[in-house]
Formats: structure tokens, C-alpha cells, sequence
């Protein structure tokens, strides 16, 4: 946020011009008027919020991280990477990594939210291509992951070759988002139809986190009011993603205890 601090006599009235120009993303500029005391109390409460997100998608990408070491499943691997990317792209949303990692601004602090969403993008359908198992049921869709990792290596290219890509890059990183997500969708549906089974966890996860991508782009059409819930629509959906994307890892480790155990039975 950018806070100006107003001073304002009694029986007094002051004109502000506030000129805004975009780097590629919907200018949607909610002006708010507040006193001290309440931008306290908001920025307090954010704290809490912002503070429970980031929390628990940095206990998600170590826990995951430590489990691929034990087991060597490749899928607790991209889990682990898209979590930590996707906790750095919505740290670059916030402004925190400009804040606190590069105060002085330069290359890497204007392109630090595309640069996270193009390796968050590639590690999400890397972990759902290994987790689904999608490149036995439809080659078709295998090969459209490919494509779509192709042009997502592509776009972050640019960025380093090519100074005016930075005005493209936002809305092509939401298209390439919004494929990843139908990809996954078309994938957890024709795995549903060959086998008739589905992992609950897994959808759901997937459901929320297209649920707070559409709260999202509905706020920046003004399609929906600038609120705290909807300015953090996307914050939102990734948190409640991320839970049930846990416990659909919980439950493959199980499945992967009871088949060693199996094994172990059989031998």
C-alpha cells in the first residue's frame, strides 16, 4: 500500500491529483480516507490474516520438502516448489518483496510478480501432471502440458531478452494461469470417467483455487467492490488450495505406506 498523510484544518478543503500509470496490470486504485486509529486497527488485522497465509504455505513447502527427501516421490517435490513460488508471487503482490528484499527498486522488483507466477505456473502442472499419473489416461493432455510449459519458458525468456515484454507479460501470464487450471479440470474429469474415481481432496483444493482466481479478475472488471476479501480473493483461494492439496499428499502417503507394507507381507 501507499499511505500519504493528509493534514487537514478545521473548516478547510484541499484538491489532490494523483496520477497512476500501469505496468501492465488493471489500474484499480481504491482511495481510502482513514484516521490513524482505524489504519492501525487495519493494518493490524491484515497482519494476522497475511501472517496465517504465509505461515502455513511455509510449514506446506518444508514439511513436503522433507517428505520428498524420505520418500523420493517426485510429485512432494513440485509440491513443495509451487508452494513456495506461489507464497513468493503473492509476496510480490503484496508489495513485501519490493519492501523488504529490494527497497531500492530496479529490474528484479518490477518483474519479481511475473517471474514467480511463470515458475509457480510450471511447478503446479508439473505436480498435477505427476500426481494424476494424467500421461496414462490421455496422451492428448500430456502433450497439451508440454505445449503450455513451451510457451511458459517462453514468456519468462522474454523478460531477460526483451525490455518492452514487461506490458504483455501480465495479461499472458493470466491466459497461461487460466490453461493450467482447464488442463487440470479436463484432466481430474477424464480420470474420472475411465476409472470412476477422484481424489476429493485434490478437487477441492483445485475448486478453491479457481474460485478465488474468478473473485479476482471479477474485482479488477469491477464486477465486484474493492473489499479486503475481494482484494484478497486470490490470497484466499491459494490458502484454502494449499490445505487441501495437503491432505491429498497426506493421503498419498498413506497409500504409499499401505503398498510398502504390502510388499513387505508378500516378500
Amino acid at each position: 500500500k501507499t499511505i500519504f498523510k493528509i493534514v487537514l484544518k478545521p473548516r478547510s478543503s484541499n484538491q489532490y491529483y494523483l496520477h497512476l500509470k500501469s505496468d501492465g496490470e488493471v489500474i484499480n486504485a481504491g482511495i481510502t480516507l482513514r484516521t490513524t486509529e482505524n489504519l492501525m486497527q487495519t493494518i493490524a488485522f491484515e497482519q494476522l490474516i497475511f501472517g496465517l497465509f504465509y505461515g502455513i504455505l511455509l510449514i506446506a513447502a518444508i514439511i513436503y520438502l522433507f517428505f520428498f527427501f524420505a520418500i523420493r516421490e517426485r510429485s512432494f517435490l513440485y509440491y513443495s516448489l509451487y508452494v513456495l513460488f506461489i507464497g513468493m508471487l503473492q509476496f510480490s503482490l503484496d508489495g513485501m518483496f519490493y519492501q523488504f528484499i529490494t527497497p531500492q527498486s530496479g529490474w528484479l522488483s518490477l518483474n519479481s510478480v511475473i517471474l514467480s507466477a511463470c515458475i509457480a505456473n510450471f511447478f503446479l502442472g508439473r505436480y498435477a501432471q505427476v500426481f494424476l499419473k494424467i500421461d496414462k489416461y490421455s496422451p492428448f493432455i500430456k502433450y497439451s502440458f508440454y505445449t503450455l510449459y513451451v510457451l511458459d519458458l517462453a514468456l519468462f525468456i522474454s523478460l531477460f531478452v526483451h525490455p518492452g515484454a514487461l506490458a504483455y507479460s501480465y495479461p499472458l501470464a493470466n491466459v497461461l494461469g487460466l490453461l493450467l487450471l482447464l488442463l487440470i479440470i479436463a484432466s481430474v474429469v477424464v480420470i474420472y470417467i475411465k476409472t470412476q474415481k477422484i481424489d476429493r481432496f485434490f478437487a477441492t483444493g483445485i475448486f478453491f483455487l479457481v474460485a478465488g482466481f474468478v473473485v479476482f479478475i471479477l474485482k479488477n472488471f469491477s464486477v465486484l467492490p474493492v473489499t479486503f476479501w475481494t482484494e484478497n480473493g486470490s490470497k484466499l483461494g491459494t490458502g484454502l488450495e494449499v490445505i487441501f492439496l495437503s491432505l491429498s499428499m497426506a493421503n498419498l502417503i498413506r497409500k504409499l505406506r499401505n503398498e510398502r507394507e504390502s510388499l513387505q507381507a508378500i516378500a
